[in-house]
């Protein structure tokens, strides 16, 4: 199989720990790189950016995704527009926030979303980064990477092992292991 480079901008939305950050950066690039795709993070600003205020919903005490979408929309279009140098243009976007997220009052727990069809994934630590920092960091990095998968064209697997196993809980996010399945795998594209 042939070696896949795919550059992928990195935006922290609202605080989340530089060190904890890096961690799943690099545990993320380790996952993908057992299925020959070699990812080069690079942060798109050089601070967290403000958490979009429009997106909380005082009914539910949680932040609904779509603005975060919309910003990422935004932020892949300026890196378009200001990245002269082709070979340092943006192929996806990996948003990451502190805050709880949700999508419809019938998901009761979003660790994260990609926007089918998008280049952009979305992940929240909110409901993940519960127990140990190494609990922590593993779990959210299973979700970065399910959530990344779906930006190479991977849907949900019914593998409960799989990484693109859509979990509802922690113990299914704990169960899951930190690879593909063969299917998934083998449907992976740019």
């Amino acid at each position: 199989m042939k070696t896949i480079n795919s550059r992928i901008g990195v935006q922290p939305i609202g605080y989340v720990d530089p060190t904890f950050l890096n961690s799943i950066i690099s545990k993320v690039s380790d996952i993908y790189a057992t299925v020959d795709i070699n990812i080069s993070f690079m942060y798109v600003a050089p601070q967290p950016l403000p958490v979009p205020a429009l997106a909380f919903n005082e009914n539910y005490t949680k932040y609904h995704i779509s603005p975060f979408f919309s910003l990422g929309s935004y932020l892949m279009s300026l890196s378009e527009k200001k990245i002269k140098d082709k070979s340092m243009k943006l192929d996806k976007l990996f948003l990451i926030t502190s805050v709880p997220l949700y999508m419809d009052m019938y998901t009761p727990i979003l660790y994260g979303a990609a926007d089918g069809g998008s280049p952009i994934s979305l992940v929240s630590t909110a409901e993940l980064a519960h127990g140990t920092k190494e609990q922590s960091i593993e779990r959210v990095s299973k979700e970065a990477s399910r959530f990344i998968g779906s930006t190479f064209g991977l849907s949900q697997c019914w593998d409960p092992e799989c990484l693109m196993f859509a979990c509802e809980t922690l113990l299914d996010v704990d169960t899951k292991s930190l690879s593909f399945c063969d299917t998934c795998k083998s449907n992976i594209r740019t």
